[in-house]
């Protein structure tokens, strides 16, 4: 049997929790063999086997009567009532969700994942563990997702201090549970074994390693937000994915000759910089070394010249005639502005475009904007995609995110000038709508393309000049709010533009022609919208902390606002 580099190297080894952390059968990985629990089950059969023999004679008494043998605990009494339980092991939770829960005694083990098939292990806080508990399984209390203290009292097997929860004599970590708002921990000194898990899913954005530390086990720190990995010089074998997902470690090192395990860092950057010997795009990006601008520049130029040309195919034919990252973007663009004409792929020199930059983080990174023979010109938006995994900026994909048309000369065809934006309608009023176009002089714009409209859209300026009510007729009238301020940018909605919509159907059938703006000292800062349904007058708050519900319907989003009816109109005209 090949051992582990880890046994190779240490001859006193805590096996319980360390081969249970290097246990991957539940991962689809072979399970090791411990040679010294391998030991103990020829043991344990020995002693069965004596026991049987000897039982007879221990269980008569002269008479052939049996005589009882030690208590057996009932573990059907109340106390074990929110507990499934095997033998002495509890495999399941099916209480109700306390904020504290005891583990009773009797309970000698905790099985992995025992509390993660009840939603309402979530309101757990506080666990207390029975003195007879002598062994918890990896992920033993995966689902509890608001844990912050585990208590063990005079348990002889575990310890637990700051939300470490760790074997009795301070070698091995089993579980953190990260209490209160920490964000950073240095590991214990003393500490050798780091089990399976231990850390995943915890709130950390520091962790300071400590001489000594000789294991870290599988997804150990997967997917936190630190932002330096920096491992000690004693460490000698790192599992699996045992940071996998940190994607924010731009700094880091580790021992020369650590046993690394496969994806142990994956999408981890400062590790694939070390790889490509050069920041890797992912690093560039945190750090702020390249610009969107550059980054289109360093990427591949082909590909993006493959996506004009399939849009400008789609235009002419109907048809898509590559697979460039630009379908589901194509499937929802606008039709074409009459009198528009768009030009050949070939005919585009990608270096002499302008490009619009937005931000990282939005959700669409940068407008391309291609002049075009007529009123409109087109613009593309472009998101990095997967900007995690590449090692080298020529195997970056930028994938198209939405395709919209804006007048070439703005102010002459805009519906309405406010400030540096010009707003105008796509569209005619024999055909209708499709959408609405709102331009910036910088060259940045955003076109709401979501409700197309039958008949002209009617806009009312909010009495700070800062939003406006769109109202518009898809499928029924409705109406939503445009804000140009940038007081709702960022919300739930996740739109990058300053325009983010808000648009509601208000509890029943909208009025046309109803919405305007609360001028009323009493209750417009409160409630900023007036406007009727089929079931009377109401006020209206829009905010992101209001929203009480929202649901999908076919491919509109419906969104239920707090509102108030109003018993007297008349006080509001």
């Amino acid at each position: 049997m090949k051992k582990s580099y880890l046994y190779e190297k240490i001859s006193e080894i805590d096996e319980r929790y360390i081969v249970e952390a290097m246990d991957p059968a539940r991962f689809g990985r072979k399970k090791k063999f411990s040679f010294g629990k391998g030991l103990t089950l020829a043991a344990a059969c020995l002693a069965l086997l004596t026991a049987m023999v000897a039982l007879p004679m221990m269980l008569k008494d002269d008479d052939d009567i049996l005589i009882p043998g030690p208590d057996i605990i009932d573990f059907n009494t109340p106390e074990y009532a929110d507990f499934e339980i095997e033998g002495s092991t509890i495999v399941a939770y099916k209480g109700e969700g306390c904020e504290s829960l005891t583990i009773p005694n009797g309970i000698e083990a905790i099985a992995e994942f025992a509390f993660l098939g009840n939603e309402n292990a979530k309101n757990i806080k506080v666990i207390s563990i029975a003195s007879t508990v002598k062994n918890i399984d990896n992920n033993a209390f995966a689902g509890c997702s608001e844990l912050q203290q585990l208590i063990v009292g005079e348990n002889s097997e575990f310890t637990e201090q700051n939300g470490l929860l760790m074997t009795k004599n301070g070698e091995t970590i089993v579980k953190y549970t990260n209490p209160g708002d920490v964000k950073s921990i240095t590991i214990p000194k003393g500490v050798k074994y780091i089990s399976a898990h231990a850390f995943q899913g915890s709130e950390l954005s520091e962790v300071i390693f400590n001489e000594g530390l000789l294991y870290i086990g599988f997804n150990a720190f997967a997917s936190l937000e630190i932002t330096e990995i920096h491992l000690p010089s004693t460490l000698l074998e790192l599992e699996e994915g045992a940071f996998s997902g940190c994607i924010y470690a731009t700094e880091g090192s580790y021992p020369k000759g650590l046993k690394i395990g496969e994806n142990a860092f994956d999408i981890v950057p400062f590790y694939l910089s070390l790889l490509a010997g050069a920041p890797c795009p992912h690093e560039d990006i945190l750090k702020n070394n390249v610009t969107i601008a550059e980054a289109f520049a360093k990427s591949d130029s082909e590909l993006i010249t493959a996506q004009f040309n399939d849009i400008f195919e789609f235009y002419k034919t109907g048809t898509i005639s590559g697979e460039s990252f630009c379908y589901s973007a194509i499937m929802g663009a606008p039709e074409l502005p009459e009198s528009t004409e768009l030009p050949g792929a070939e005919d585009i020199e990608f270096s002499s475009l302008k490009i619009v930059e937005r931000a990282w983080s939005s959700q669409t990174n940068a407008d391309i904007i291609i002049p075009l023979v007529g009123k409109y010109d087109i613009i593309i938006g472009y998101r990095l995609y997967d900007r995690f995994s590449p090692m080298y900026w020529s195997d970056i994909k930028w994938r198209v995110e939405n395709i919209s048309f804006v007048p070439k000369d703005a102010a002459a065809d805009a519906d309405i000038a406010f400030g540096d934006w010009y707003i105008s309608m796509i569209g005619n009023d024999t055909d209708g709508y499709s959408s609405i176009s709102f331009t910036n002089k910088d060259g940045k714009s955003y076109t709401e393309e979501r409700f197309p409209s039958t008949e002209k859209y009617r806009f009312i300026l909010s009495p700070d000049g800062e939003r406006f009510i769109v109202e518009y007729s898809s499928g029924g009238w409705n109406f939503f709010i445009e804000d140009l301020s940038g007081k709702l940018y960022n919300t739930w909605w996740s739109y990058d533009a300053p325009c983010v919509p808000y648009y509601s159907k208000v509890d029943g059938a909208y009025l046309p022609g109803t919405a305007m703006w609360n001028t009323s000292p009493d209750t417009m800062e409160q409630y900023p919208i007036i406007a009727e349904n089929i079931q009377g007058r109401f006020l209206m708050d829009f905010s992101h902390e209001l929203i009480r519900n929202n649901t999908l319907s076919g491919s509109e989003c419906i969104i239920y606002y707090d509102v108030e009816y109003i018993d007297d109109p008349i006080l509001y005209d």
